[in-house]
């Protein structure tokens, strides 16, 4: 868990989707949602399920009568937070459906979109938006990856319906860090009774500036017994991370930072709830089911025998040898065992003559009345499933099915991609976009999460083909689609002619356009050596095909051959830049030679 962290930035008017929200909800959504939670049979249910665990509230004193009064009144949520966070812990199938949400959601990266001017992707300005925008996004904080934000995040949101990261800004009012602010441990105040007035520039085709007026509210974290206050996202005023109070007086460093506060809207409700939620009873039973097979096959009430005697008695040594023969036997030496058992008969059951009758003795196996399975099989399975539904997920992604063949395990991964995990990650890209980024006012690139690899190898491989013949292979197309599938990092040809179809580069060379000592690196990135042994006067180290002896201060009249003209040389450079076509499709056909298939 993370400590409670220092304040380090004042906000100022900005530019985001908070600051479009309606202002009108006061501190009377706090008496709502109390209202619709005691209304609410789950809200009960888990009630009963905190405080059999001892899972108390830090926050519980500061609800009611211990409250810090006015707007600054802390909302309590509708359920226990520590109580859904525990949840997942105890539960065979939640925990694997927020993991899954996590991996498909936010686990593929990220990626910087160009959005700007055609043309001006390589301008001096788009050069250094990029680098400014990609240092905030390859280093959040000091202490862990954007990736690693993002999952901590997910997580929180599956799991308590709503996430909180810290953003701090600088003198030029950008935001220079981003941390995940534990869910669990952060409340929301009621808004204030007065209005703040906020002037933002909404980038609508051209910059519109907007003033509006908003009721903000603040955030509090609370770990142990100290209290550190946020203010909301957008806030302009100077806020005291210690009483939430504005304090115009505060430098710099020592105000409180800003929290962008994201939640599973759920009406009438201030934090949210899980998409899991109404599943509850079908979480906890479950639990319950699997506790209850957990006691029978420990306990193991019903014996494997029992020993029936019928008009007699066994004797007390007999009892203790019989038990002792079962509970002791083992191995082989147990396999011809005699047990012997010794019966008396019943006194009190003889005749007038004084016979007293046989005693019958009969050996019962129970072996057919104990459970051969698990108690409520069926019924946690249809708890699985209940559970799973909520997440919209195919069992292929919790490893519940082993039936898949490729054709229907994409078709199920195609749809929960989109069903699921793409709209996900574009309500995630809006808020980084419209919140985090537009701080920088940038023009040219957008933050867009990497989505997963669906193309087939055959696909990959028709497509090369497919680019080629229309003239759309370039050199950097090639050298991305070798860097996307082959995780390789090789560095685009950054003249002019790395964004040419091949085949126009070809005709430029072969016309003397090109300056081959520019185009190496294109040698090496898909093609070998030139080829010179057409060339009698030629040295074979020398790219240019330049005879021994021309250019070294030496003369020509040794009878060696003239220099090889510009453009043959580029002729034969283009030559074997046509081979990077094929040497591309080469490595996809080894791939899917040398590869087995996923499934």
């Amino acid at each position: 868990m993370a400590a409670v962290r220092k304040p380090a930035a004042a906000p100022s008017p900005v530019h985001g989707a908070h600051s479009l929200r309606s202002a009108t909800r006061s501190s009377s959504i706090r008496d709502m949602g109390a209202a619709k939670a005691e209304a609410n049979p789950l809200v009960a249910v888990l009630k009963e399920y905190h405080e059999s665990k001892g899972l108390d509230d830090p926050f519980k004193d500061l609800y009611t009568g211990g409250g810090l009064g006015g707007a600054l009144n802390i909302i309590e949520p509708a359920y226990n937070l520590y109580a859904l966070m525990r949840l997942p812990q105890e539960n065979s199938i939640l925990a694997q459906c927020i993991d899954a949400m996590a991996t498909n959601v936010d686990g593929h990266g990220h990626m910087l979109y160009y959005v700007g001017p055609e043309g001006k992707e390589t301008t001096p300005s788009a050069r250094k938006e990029k680098a400014k925008l990609a240092q905030l996004l390859d280093y959040p904080n000091e202490d862990y990856t954007f990736g690693e934000l993002r999952n901590r995040l997910r997580r929180d949101y599956e799991t308590l319906g709503f996430f909180t990261m810290e953003t701090p800004r600088d003198k030029k009012k950008q935001i220079v860090g981003l941390n995940h602010l534990p869910a669990h441990t952060m409340r929301r105040t009621a808004r204030d009774t007065q209005t703040t007035r906020v002037t933002m520039t909404l980038p609508r085709g051209e910059q519109e500036s907007v003033t509006v007026d908003k009721r903000f509210c603040r955030f509090v974290q609370m770990i142990g017994n100290r209290k550190v206050f946020f203010k909301e996202f957008g806030d302009p005023r100077t806020i005291d991370p210690n009483t939430g109070l504005v304090n115009n007086s505060l430098s710099l460093e020592d105000s409180a930072t800003e929290v962008i506060f994201y939640s599973r809207y759920t009406p009438g409700l201030p934090y949210g709830v899980p998409r899991w939620f109404n599943q509850l009873p079908a979480i906890m039973g479950g639990r319950q089911a699997e506790l209850t097979n957990l006691d029978f096959f420990k306990e193991n009430a019903i014996p494997a025998m029992v020993l029936l005697v019928s008009g007699g008695l066994v004797t007390e040594e007999s009892i203790t040898a019989i038990e002792n023969s079962f509970r002791n036997a083992r191995g082989r030496k147990s396999m011809n065992r005699v047990a012997i058992v010794e019966v008396g008969g019943d006194v009190s059951t003889a005749s007038e003559s004084g016979a007293i009758p046989v005693p019958r003795v009969e050996l019962k196996p129970l072996q057919g009345d104990r459970q051969g399975d698990a108690l409520f099989a069926n019924y946690e399975n249809a708890n699985e499933e209940k559970i799973r539904s909520s997440f919209r997920l195919p069992p292929i992604f919790l490893g519940k099915s082993t039936d898949y063949t490729f054709a229907t395990a994409r078709t199920s991964y195609e749809i929960a991609e989109g069903q699921v995990f793409r709209p996900e990650r574009k309500l995630f890209d809006d808020m980084i976009n419209r919140l985090v980024l537009s701080t920088y006012n940038p023009v040219f690139w957008q933050f867009r999460s990497m989505p997963p690899r669906l193309a087939a190898r055959e696909d990959i491989i028709r497509a090369v083909n497919v680019f080629e013949r229309v003239g759309a292979l370039t050199p950097n197309v090639a050298i991305q689609m070798a860097n996307e599938f082959f995780d390789l990092e090789i560095t685009p040809v950054g003249e002019f002619w790395g964004d040419y179809p091949f085949a126009l580069v070809q005709t430029l060379a072969q016309t003397g356009q090109l300056d081959p000592e520019k185009m190496g690196e294109l040698g090496k990135l898909f093609l070998p050596p030139v080829d010179t042994s057409d060339d009698p006067g030629g040295n074979p180290n020398d790219a240019g095909g330049r005879p021994s002896g021309v250019g070294n201060g030496e003369g020509s009249g040794n009878g060696a051959a003239p220099a090889r003209p510009k453009r043959a040389r580029g002729q034969a450079l283009m030559n074997e830049a046509s081979i990077g076509v094929a040497t591309l499709r080469k490595l996809l056909e080894d791939v899917r030679e040398t590869q087995t298939a996923d499934f």
